[in-house]
């Protein structure tokens, strides 16, 4: 299997080969629970002394599922997910030591891929974003945090000439 996400009252343990994590704990955590005004459940989290250790999830009002990430010692590690309140997913992130790491993709309601950001380590180094129909928008490439290619694209995924953006 290449992930594992588990927790118990005596157990921590994130493993995820593509991300490259391995993470194990038996710390005792305290659960804690945010709530809306009319005393349904906010969000519910996990922390060890001041630190976020554990799932934390948050909830919409009607109490379905808005978003999990999960915690290690302060830290998002592995994966995320947020979702629309039609339970459909809205993004799928991954974490690798707080920062984003590898492929972030977010969706249109409907399910199609929005856009896909490529991470190394927290910096980005690709950007494709995506009409609802599927096609391709734009796409941007980076190195050392500028930008080498930006090509924009129509709706029928002809590319658009960008000089006549420029003045």
């Amino acid at each position: 299997m290449n992930e594992k996400y588990i927790f118990s009252d005596t157990t921590y343990f994130i493993y995820d080969l593509e991300l490259e994590i391995d993470l194990k704990s038996d710390i005792k955590t305290e659960k804690k629970y945010q709530f809306y005004e009319e005393g349904r459940v906010l969000a519910q989290a996990h922390y060890f002394k001041d630190l976020l250790h554990g799932p934390s999830r948050f909830f919409f009002e009607d109490g379905s599922l808005l978003a999990i990430s999960y915690f290690f010692l302060g830290k998002k590690q592995g994966k995320s997910f947020k979702y629309y309140q039609n339970n459909q997913v809205y993004s799928q992130e991954k974490f690798k030591d707080g920062s984003f790491h590898l492929d972030q993709n977010y969706f249109y309601e409907n399910g199609v891929l929005k856009s896909k950001l490529f991470y190394q380590f927290g910096k980005l180094n690709k950007a494709f974003l995506y009409y609802d129909s599927g096609n391709i928008k734009r796409s941007t490439i980076y190195e050392n945090d500028t930008i080498i290619s930006d090509d924009l694209f129509d709706i029928e995924n002809k590319p658009i000439d960008q000089n006549i953006f420029k003045l």
